[in-house]
């Protein structure tokens, strides 16, 4: 099975019959996998309360096929991925720039402040069942390609975007000296509490595009 699913250019995977809440669910999907239409497409938090868009991500990402140990590897082996329920489908490349670019985009916007106090409410979707396919498919991209895979304070942020803190700027101070990547770059941004939290936010993902993703 390992080499019938190297040589497959793509996986299509049958995520079972569409709800009232896959259009939703996958036109949300596609704002983070689609690589060239990100940067033109709003948010779809910004018209749709964040609450919707959680039961909605909750009914893709909480399907069968997320709990099968198979799938694991006929979709993290494969050059493209292709995920499916009735007419509606989400597309995207296995090779390290797409998967890298896919996780910085769901990771910065999950510990925005805008996807976490939108409309007054803390949303945290759990999003560990499609994370954990996308880290096992860069890692094997990352094989594949010869390159190392390095943490960065991103990957920090987003694990512990659940910790308490007085000020919220501080989970992101927190972990600013904290460098897991092997190349060891650091942040020249320097704490300060005068700065508003969104433009913290927007200033440190700026910081990680810098040093370590080349986007």
């Amino acid at each position: 099975m390992e080499q019938v699913y190297q040589r497959a250019h793509t996986v299509v995977v049958y995520l079972g019959e569409p709800t009232t809440k896959t259009e939703e669910a996958m036109r949300t999907l596609g704002y983070f996998v689609i690589i060239h239409a990100h940067d033109t497409d709003a948010p779809p938090w910004e018209t749709t309360p964040l609450k919707q868009i959680q039961d909605s991500l909750r009914d893709i990402i909480d399907r069968s096929w997320f709990y099968r140990i198979w799938t694991v590897q006929e979709v993290t082996l494969v050059r493209r991925t292709t995920m499916f329920s009735g007419p509606y489908e989400v597309s995207w490349d296995s090779n390290v720039h797409s998967l890298k670019t896919i996780l910085f985009r769901i990771k910065a916007a999950v510990i925005s402040p805008e996807w976490s106090t939108r409309f007054g409410e803390s949303v945290d979707h759990d999003w560990s069942n499609l994370l954990s396919i996308l880290d096992a498919q860069l890692r094997q991209a990352a094989r594949r390609e010869g390159v190392t895979i390095a943490r960065t304070p991103l990957d920090l942020a987003y694990d512990f975007r659940q910790r308490v803190s007085t000020d919220p700027r501080d989970k992101y101070y927190a972990i600013f000296n904290l460098v897991e990547n092997d190349s060891g770059a650091r942040l020249i941004l320097q704490p300060d509490y005068t700065m508003s939290l969104e433009e913290l936010h927007r200033r440190f993902t700026e910081e990680i595009r810098r040093i370590s993703l080349a986007l």
